[in-house]
C-alpha cells in the first residue's frame, strides 16, 4: 500500500469539495479510483450520488460494511494550502475527505490480499451527511436493500483527543437532534404608525424567553438536552416599515428520543398559543432529523480487539456526545458502531476555519478497518506491511 498515493488522493478529494446532495464530481472521483481494484459490483446513485463498492473474497463469511461521507460544508476555504477547495464557499471542514481516503486505501488492501479474508466487504460512500438526510435516503433506496450487510462500521476524526486514540462507548454514543423553523406572520405598516400593523416581535421575544428554560421545565434537571436558537429574522431592512413577519430557527438535542419528542411537543403548543394570543398566523417546519446513535456491544468489541492489536490508546467515553450523526439510520436497523479517531488535543475543532483533516490518521484508519475484517473470521491479524 502506497500511503503517499492515498494522501495525494485525499488532497484531490479536498479540492473537489461539494455540498450535501451535490457530490457528483466527488462520487465520480471515488468510482474512478475503485474500478481498477476489481470490486464485484459498484452500485451508483444510492440515495442521491451515493455509491457502494462490493468486494467478494469468494469464501463464505460475514458481510462487513464500512461507511464514509461524500459531502463538504458550505464554508469558505480560508487556510493557505496547495490543494484548497476549487468551489467558492465550500470546503471540507469536517474531515469527510479523510474518511473517504481511508476507505479507498482499505479497498486497495482487500483487493490485493483476498487470500487473507473471508466473506464480503461493502464500502459505502454516503451523500448528504451534514444535512442529516443522506443515510436515511440511502437506507430507503431499493438498491441498498440488495446489499444486506451483517455489520456496519464508521469512524469520525475528533479534534480534542490524542492523535490516533480511539474514543468509543457501548450503547448510546451521540444525541438525537432536529431543526425547527418557526414562521410568524402579522401585518406590516408604516414605521410611523405601528398601531396600524401587527408586528410578530412580542411573540418572538416571548418564544425565545420560553425556550431558555424549556429543557428544565419539560424533562427535568437530571437528563441531558439542549435548545439552541441559531437564527432570528424580523421584517426587512427598511427603516420606514413596521415588520409584519418573523422567523426563529432552533436546534433541539437530547440523548433520549422521548425527551426530544417532549420538547418538540411543548414548543409546538407554545407557538400555536402565542399565535392565538397575538393574532398571528404561524407555521412550524421540522428539518434535519438525526436519531440517536446506539453502538452494538459486539461491534464495539471488534473495534476494541483491533485497536489492542495495533496498540492504540482506547478512551472509553463516559457520557454520550451532544453532537449528532445520521449514521444512526443504519445502526437502528443493523448491528454497528460509530467511534472517534483522535485528531490531536490542540487541533482546530471540526467546522472551524483553520481545520484540515490530519493525514497522519489515514494509516491508522486503514489498519484498524483491515484488522476488523481479518478478525471477523480469524483469531489473529497483522498490521499492514509498509
Amino acid at each position: 500500500m502506497n500511503f503517499k498515493e492515498i494522501i495525494k488522493l485525499r488532497h484531490d478529494l479536498h479540492s473537489l469539495a461539494e455540498i450535501s446532495g451535490r457530490e457528483k464530481q466527488t462520487a465520480q472521483k471515488v468510482k474512478q479510483f475503485l474500478e481498477p481494484l476489481r470490486p464485484l459490483h459498484i452500485v451508483e446513485n444510492i440515495g442521491g450520488y451515493g455509491l457502494a463498492a462490493i468486494f467478494d473474497s469468494g469464501k463464505s463469511g460475514s458481510t462487513y460494511m464500512f461507511r464514509a461521507e461524500l459531502d463538504a460544508l458550505p464554508l469558505e476555504e480560508e487556510i493557505d494550502i496547495d490543494y484548497a477547495s476549487l468551489n467558492p464557499k465550500v470546503s471540507h471542514k469536517c474531515g469527510h475527505d479523510g474518511h473517504m481516503a481511508i476507505l479507498l486505501g482499505l479497498a486497495g488492501i482487500i483487493n490485493s490480499r483476498r487470500d487473507l479474508w473471508k466473506g464480503k466487504v461493502i464500502l459505502i460512500f454516503q451523500p448528504a451527511e451534514e444535512t442529516g438526510t443522506g443515510a436515511d435516503l440511502v437506507w430507503s433506496d431499493v438498491k441498498f436493500k440488495l446489499l444486506k450487510p451483517d455489520f456496519v462500521f464508521a469512524l469520525h476524526n475528533l479534534p480534542g483527543y490524542p492523535v490516533n486514540s480511539i474514543i468509543i462507548k457501548t450503547g448510546l454514543f451521540c444525541s438525537a437532534s432536529q431543526g425547527l423553523v418557526v414562521k410568524l406572520k402579522g401585518r406590516t405598516s408604516h414605521a410611523g404608525h405601528p398601531e396600524q400593523g401587527n408586528s410578530p416581535l412580542p411573540a418572538m421575544v416571548n418564544l425565545i424567553t420560553f425556550l431558555q428554560g424549556l429543557k428544565d421545565r419539560v424533562i427535568g434537571y437530571n437528563r441531558s438536552a439542549l435548545v439552541t436558537v441559531i437564527h432570528l429574522q424580523l421584517g426587512e431592512r427598511a427603516f420606514g416599515t413596521n415588520p409584519g413577519e418573523g422567523q426563529v430557527m432552533i436546534t433541539l438535542r437530547a440523548h433520549q428520543q422521548q425527551d426530544l419528542d417532549l420538547m418538540k411537543s411543548a414548543i409546538a403548543q407554545k407557538v400555536r398559543k402565542l399565535a392565538e394570543i397575538y393574532d398571528l398566523s404561524c407555521s412550524l417546519d421540522w428539518v434535519e432529523y438525526f436519531p440517536p446513535v446506539h453502538n452494538d456491544e459486539l461491534c464495539v468489541d471488534k473495534v476494541h480487539q483491533a485497536a489492542h492489536q495495533l496498540k492504540l490508546n482506547i478512551i472509553t467515553q463516559e457520557q454520550p456526545f451532544a453532537w449528532t450523526e445520521d449514521f444512526s439510520h443504519f445502526t437502528r436497523n443493523i448491528p454497528g458502531v460509530l467511534f472517534g479517531l483522535g485528531a490531536g488535543e490542540d487541533y482546530p475543532p471540526l467546522h472551524h476555519r483553520n481545520y484540515d483533516f490530519p493525514d497522519s490518521l489515514i494509516e491508522t484508519g486503514i489498519n484498524l478497518w483491515w484488522n476488523i475484517i481479518l478478525n471477523g473470521e480469524l483469531s489473529s491479524s497483522t498490521e499492514i506491511a509498509r
